[in-house]
């Protein structure tokens, strides 16, 4: 399959509150039960065990919702470690709905905060976090952008960054089209955007190719459910 960008009508300049909302709901749920938050505290979680660390401060570009930073949250509590999340997102009804979400959640509202911006420009200064990560935010950037933001949480991250979305193939895209079809027929925005993101989102070989041209010394794995991560993690004498 041919990579085909198309904006997605969650990404409208003015997307409709109540069909947004639905959207991020819908895609909680997916990362829920297929695979996008496990996969995302797995990889964190071998960034974080060689290093035992007290306490960690991550941010989420692309945030959405917030739900994987409130289930990062939770896992670190689990285990004790002290845990501040910061959620970027570009879009201010984005933005609203997750901080009101994680609000609403007595577990990890209290640490996690949110904060404008764009994943090409990141507004925060270099190492200002232990771990940046990202999910299922990749694919709505053309190839030039994706890099750049690959660059950006190199520059922000102490120790590594994560990195999970869909994989561009066939089989993902009939089970996109199934789930609009069944699970999401009645929701506008995610009958669109689903199957629409796998058609945008990047094959494994085009991932190591973002990474290279980044100059990220990366693992990049396929996952469960159509998807794939990717782990970098700094080393001592890594200056980028």
């Amino acid at each position: 399959m041919q990579r085909r960008p198309v904006v997605e009508l969650m990404d409208q300049p003015r997307p409709d509150p109540e069909r947004l909302a639905e959207s991020l709901a819908d895609l909680a749920w997916y990362n829920r039960y297929l695979g996008g938050t496990a996969t995302v505290v797995h990889q964190v979680r071998r960034l974080l065990e060689p290093k035992r660390p007290a306490r960690v401060r991550v941010v989420d570009v692309g945030a959405g919702g917030g739900d994987v930073l409130r289930s990062l949250a939770v896992w670190c509590a689990e285990r004790s470690i002290g845990f501040e999340g910061v959620g970027l997102d570009r879009g201010r009804l984005t933005l609203r709905i997750g901080a009101e979400t994680t609000v609403a959640s007595s577990e990890s509202g209290e640490k996690i905060r949110f904060v404008g911006g764009d994943a090409r420009h990141l507004p925060f200064g270099e190492r200002a976090f232990e771990v940046a990560i990202s999910s299922t935010v990749l694919h709505h950037l053309e190839t030039g952008e994706a890099v750049d933001a690959l660059l950006e949480m190199a520059r922000v991250s102490r120790w590594g960054i994560v990195v999970t979305d869909l994989r561009r193939c066939l089989p993902g895209y009939l089970g996109a089209q199934l789930l609009a079809r069944t699970v999401w027929r009645g929701h506008r925005y995610s009958r669109h955007d689903g199957p629409a993101s796998v058609r945008a989102a990047f094959d494994l070989t085009e991932v190591r190719e973002l990474a290279a041209r980044a100059g990220l010394d990366a693992e990049v794995e396929p996952q469960p459910f159509f998807r794939w991560a990717l782990r970098w993690e700094r080393g001592p004498d890594d200056r980028a």
